[in-house]
C-alpha cells in the first residue's frame, strides 16, 4: 500500500473511531438525561427541598492586598447559600447533571437570570421584549454560563415544564411529561412533536449555536450560553435578534461556598490558596476549581501537580502578555491552553456587566459591559513584558492604554511604577533613605541612611518557609547565609501581605547619618520594601509578624527599617493639592497598623525613598537585554558625587560599597519638594 493510501486509510479509521465515540457519548448522554427526567419531572413539592439544599456558612475574608499562600483571614461574615446535589432514588440508580459536576452552587446570578427569563416568556405577545428572538448569554469565559443551563433544566423539570436541551455537541433533547426524545432532523420533529412547535413558552437551553430547525420551524424561546468569541454567535444573532445579557463573574463568597458545599474534598484544600488564585488570576471558576485547583493539604503528589499547573498557568499569562504588547493593543483575548486543559479558556481582561444608568441598583445580569484588567498581577506581567521587549516602545504602549481607557485602567500607573522599581532594585543600586514624617519646609530633610544593594542570582522565593531556608546559614541557625546579604529578595508570585520585598544589609553596605544606640555593626540590618502610589497604606501587623518570624534571629536584632517607595510625582501632587492650600506640612506620615488586635507589637523605623517615573523608564531603556549590568560610578553624575560627599561628611559610619560610589538611583527629596511652586506648577 502506498504512503498516500496508508494515510487515507488511517484517516478513515480515525473518522470511524470519532463517529463511534460520538454515538457512544450520545447514548450515554441520553441515558443520563432519561434518569434526570425520571427523577425530577413534576416533583417540585416532593423533592425541591432535598434537591436544592440550604446552609448557613461562615465566610472568611482576606486583606485584598495580601497575595500570599501564607495569608490568614482578617474578618468573616455569616451568609446563607444554596446548592443543588442530586441523589439516586428508587429505580434511578445513577443520576448526573449535563454540566458533569457532582453538585452546583446556586449563584445569585442564576436565580436573578432565571427570574428575568421567566418574566420575558410569561409576558406573552404584549411584552415589550417580544421583538427579541431569544436570549444570548455572554460573559467571562469559565464563570459557569453552561452550568446555568443545568440549573435552569433542573428547575423546569421539577416544575414539569416542557424544555428543550441542546448540548455542546449540538444534540437536541426534548423533555416532555412521558419522557425525553433525541431529535435528529426536521422530519422527526414534525412527526413526533408538531403539537408543541408553536408553543412560545418552551425554553431551548442551548450550549451550542441553536440548530437551524429550531430557528425556522418552531416558536420556542432559545437561550444560548456562548463564549464571547463573536464567531461563535455572529450568524445566529444576525438572524434571531436576541436580547444580549452579560453574566457576572464570581465573588469571593461564592468561591468559599463552592469550595465547602460543591467541591469534593474542598475543605481539605487550604482556603488561603483559593484566595491567592482568586486574587492573582481573577474571579473565574474554571481557573480556580479546575485549571489550578489548590492541592490536598497532606497529599505530596497533589502538591506536585499543583506546582506544575501553577507554573504552566503563569507561563501562559506571560506568553499572552507578550503577545498583547507585541500587538500594541489591549483587547479581549480568549485562549485554549492545551498544556493545562483541552477545554480551558484564559483572559487577560475581565468582562464586567455594567448598567448605562448610573443610579441603577447593582445587578448580576446587565445588557452592557466594560473591560477591565482581570487583576493587578496580570497587569504587572504585561508591564514586565513591555519593559523586556523595548522600554521606549513599552512606555508609549502604556501611555496609549491610559489615554484610551482613562477610567477603566486607573490602576495601571501604579502597577507600571512598581514593576519598574522592582526591576531596578534587583540590579543592585544605591538608595537614599529619609525619615518619616516627610515634612515640607524651607530646610531640606537630611539623608538619614544610605544603602547599597548588589545583583544576585537568587533573588526570589516561593513562600515564607522557602525564604527562611534561603536566608539561614543552616537549618534552624540564627545566622544569615552570606549569599543572601545585600540582595533584593521578592516572592516569585504575589507579595507578603505587609511588604513587597526585603533585603538584609550588612555593615559594609549601609551608611548612617546618626547610628542608633542599639545598632550592632557586626550584624545586618533588615530593610522591608513597600511600593505604593497611595498616601494612606496601613500596614498589616499579622503579615508583618509572619515575615519577621521567617527571618533568622540575627537578622532582626538591629533596628528594622520599613521603607516606603513612592513616585516623586506623587509627592509633588500631595504638596500641590494640600500643603500649598494651607494644609499640613506633613506630606507623608508614618502609616498605621491594621488587624493589630492580639498581635505581637513590632517596632520599625518607617522611612521613605522616591523615584521619578521618567528616570525609571530611562534606567529601563539603559538595561534592556542586559540584566547583569552594574550600576557603578562610571555613570554617576557630578551633582550626585557632590551630594554623596555632603552625606558622608557627617556620617558616623559609611560602608565600603557606599564609599566606592555605586550609582544613587533614588531622588533627592529636597529637589522634589523644592520643585513645587505655590501656584501648583512644577519648575
Amino acid at each position: 500500500m502506498g504512503e498516500d493510501a496508508t494515510e487515507a486509510a488511517a484517516g478513515e479509521g480515525n473518522a470511524r473511531v470519532s463517529l463511534s465515540h460520538y454515538l457512544l457519548q450520545g447514548r450515554k448522554c441520553f441515558k443520563e438525561l432519561q434518569n434526570l427526567h425520571q427523577l425530577l419531572w413534576g416533583k417540585s413539592e416532593q423533592l425541591h427541598s432535598t434537591i436544592v439544599k440550604v446552609k448557613s456558612l461562615t465566610v472568611p475574608h482576606y486583606d485584598s492586598s495580601s497575595l500570599s499562600f501564607d495569608a490568614e483571614p482578617t474578618s468573616s461574615t455569616k451568609e446563607v447559600w444554596k446548592w443543588i446535589e442530586l441523589q439516586p432514588s428508587g429505580s434511578v440508580r445513577t443520576v448526573s447533571l449535563p454540566c458533569d459536576l457532582p453538585a452546583i452552587l446556586v449563584r445569585p446570578t442564576f436565580e436573578e437570570l432565571y427570574e428575568v427569563l421567566k418574566r420575558r416568556v410569561d409576558r406573552g405577545p404584549s411584552s415589550a421584549f417580544i421583538h427579541f428572538g431569544g436570549v444570548l448569554l455572554l460573559g467571562q469565559p469559565g464563570i459557569g454560563k453552561s452550568v446555568f443551563l443545568s440549573y435552569a433544566l433542573v428547575m423546569r423539570l421539577l416544575a414539569g415544564q416542557v424544555t428543550v436541551f441542546q448540548n455542546f455537541c449540538g444534540a437536541i433533547y426534548i423533555f416532555r411529561p412521558k419522557g425525553i426524545d433525541l431529535v435528529n432532523d426536521s422530519q422527526e420533529l414534525a412527526d413526533k412533536h408538531s403539537d408543541i412547535t408553536s408553543d412560545k413558552s418552551i425554553w431551548v437551553l442551548a450550549d451550542s449555536p441553536p440548530n437551524s430547525m429550531i430557528l425556522h420551524e418552531t416558536n420556542w424561546f432559545p437561550i444560548y450560553a456562548s463564549s464571547p468569541r463573536e464567531e461563535n454567535y455572529k450568524h445566529w444573532k444576525k438572524h434571531v435578534n436576541p436580547d444580549v445579557l452579560y453574566m457576572n463573574a464570581w465573588s469571593w463568597s461564592e468561591v468559599v461556598a463552592n469550595r465547602e458545599l460543591c467541591l469534593p474534598g474542598g475543605t481539605m484544600r487550604s482556603l488561603a490558596y483559593f484566595h491567592m488564585i482568586f486574587s492573582l488570576y481573577g474571579p473565574v471558576a474554571r481557573t480556580i476549581f479546575h485549571l489550578i485547583l489548590p492541592p490536598l493539604q497532606n497529599d505530596e503528589e497533589d502538591q506536585i501537580r499543583f506546582k506544575e499547573d501553577f507554573a504552566r498557568y503563569e507561563e501562559l499569562i506571560e506568553k499572552k502578555a507578550a503577545q498583547t504588547v507585541l500587538a500594541n493593543d489591549y483587547l479581549f483575548i480568549e485562549d485554549t491552553p492545551s498544556a493545562i486543559s483541552h477545554t480551558g479558556s484564559h483572559t487577560l481582561t475581565l468582562i464586567l456587566p455594567t448598567s448605562p444608568i448610573k443610579s441603577a441598583q447593582p445587578k448580576q445580569i446587565q445588557r452592557s459591559y466594560q473591560l477591565t484588567p482581570i487583576t493587578n498581577h496580570v497587569l504587572s506581567r504585561i508591564a514586565q513584558a513591555a519593559v523586556r521587549r523595548d522600554a521606549e516602545k513599552g512606555k508609549a504602549f502604556f501611555n496609549q492604554v491610559m489615554n484610551r481607557y482613562p477610567q477603566v485602567f486607573g490602576s495601571l500607573q501604579g502597577v507600571v511604577f512598581e514593576t519598574l522599581v522592582h526591576r531596578l532594585l534587583s540590579l543592585g543600586p544605591t538608595l537614599w533613605l529619609y525619615d518619616l514624617p516627610l515634612t515640607h519646609g524651607r530646610t531640606p530633610p537630611p539623608v538619614e541612611i544610605l544603602i547599597s544593594l548588589e545583583l544576585s542570582e537568587s533573588r526570589e522565593f516561593a513562600n515564607l518557609e522557602n525564604l527562611g531556608s534561603q536566608l539561614r546559614l543552616r537549618k534552624n541557625s540564627p545566622n544569615i547565609h552570606p549569599k543572601s546579604l545585600n540582595t533584593y529578595l521578592r516572592p516569585t508570585i504575589g507579595n507578603l501581605g505587609a511588604i513587597d520585598a526585603l533585603a538584609l544589609i550588612d555593615p559594609s553596605h549601609i551608611g548612617w547619618r546618626k547610628k542608633p544606640a542599639s545598632y550592632d555593626p557586626s550584624l545586618p540590618t533588615l530593610v522591608l520594601f513597600q511600593c505604593t502610589v497611595s498616601r494612606d497604606h496601613p500596614i498589616s501587623l499579622v503579615a508583618l509578624n509572619k515575615v519577621l518570624d521567617a527571618v533568622p534571629a540575627n537578622g532582626t536584632k538591629n533596628p528594622v527599617i520599613f521603607l516606603w517607595v513612592l513616585p516623586g510625582e506623587r509627592i509633588r501632587k500631595i504638596i500641590n493639592s494640600e500643603v500649598r492650600a494651607g494644609g499640613s506640612k506633613h506630606i507623608f506620615r508614618p502609616q498605621l497598623y491594621k488587624d493589630a488586635a492580639g498581635c505581637k507589637a513590632v517596632e520599625v523605623r518607617q522611612m521613605i525613598t522616591t523615584f521619578s517615573t521618567k528616570r525609571l523608564w530611562g534606567f529601563a531603556e539603559w538595561v534592556i537585554g542586559n540584566d547583569r549590568i552594574a550600576l557603578e560610578s562610571k555613570g554617576i553624575e557630578k551633582k550626585e558625587i557632590q551630594q554623596l560627599a555632603e552625606f558622608t561628611k557627617d556620617a558616623q559610619y559609611t560602608g565600603e560599597a557606599v564609599v566606592k560610589g555605586q550609582r544613587v538611583v533614588s531622588n533627592n527629596v529636597w529637589h522634589v519638594l523644592s520643585s513645587t511652586t505655590p501656584g501648583g506648577a512644577n519648575t
